[in-house]
């Protein structure tokens, strides 16, 4: 489904040794569909542009599928996931459903190395908080930067009762991306630019 909307872009990666074994999908975002994008009912379907069982999909499975699809784990439990903000992904308006999606998979503050925390601390600073976003998230889309995510299952045990088994998230930072890509300095400079773009669209617009 998230293939099929142009949401995202994926590629799996198998082990030399091993080809049918992925260890690895990078997952790159292109959009996240909103209610109005999707552009009819939540209940009304869409077809697939490929052949299916199943051919045909609504909002709410387009909503499943963002939850689910990133909860595949190979045989022997060391499969990892890549993810960035694609280049291309433009500035949207995010559906709250997917701030649920960014408190699982989303990486957290403090995988961030000292330089890319002084560049966020300058973006959250020198940029509008978006209401029910999480500056992560603004500063990921903005950066367009990456993080890996992975998940195991562990044994919760607790004195008196009986044990459950849970899903637990890990992320961590991409060690090959290049920090001069994002620095206080960069920071500035693409909000500035995106300032001056936004005022030569309002200008224009203020005239019709």
């Amino acid at each position: 489904i998230l293939v099929n909307t142009d949401s995202i872009k994926i590629n799996p990666r198998s082990d030399p040794e091993n080809p049918e074994l992925i260890t690895h999908t990078s997952v790159f975002i292109l959009k996240i569909l909103t209610l109005a994008d999707w552009g009819q009912n939540p209940h009304y379907f869409k077809q697939f542009t490929a052949s299916f069982d199943l051919p045909i999909y609504n909002y709410f499975d387009y909503m499943d599928a963002w939850k689910n699809t990133f909860l595949f784990q190979n045989n022997e439990d060391r499969h990892s996931w890549f993810f960035c903000f694609d280049k291309t992904f433009k500035k949207q308006n995010i559906p709250f459903w997917f701030m649920d999606w960014w408190c699982f998979y989303g990486p957290i503050e403090e995988i961030l190395p000292p330089p890319i925390i002084e560049a966020y601390n300058t973006f959250t600073k020198h940029s509008e908080s978006l209401t029910l976003c999480p500056t992560t998230l603004s500063f990921f889309i903005h950066c367009k930067l990456s993080w890996i995510m992975y998940w195991d299952y562990i044994i919760e045990e607790s004195p008196q009762t009986i044990p459950s088994l849970h899903r637990q998230f890990w992320t961590k930072w991409w060690n090959k991306y290049d920090l001069s890509k994002c620095t206080s300095e960069t920071i500035l400079r693409s909000l500035k630019s995106k300032s001056h773009q936004d005022q030569q669209f309002t200008l224009p617009k203020s005239k019709i």
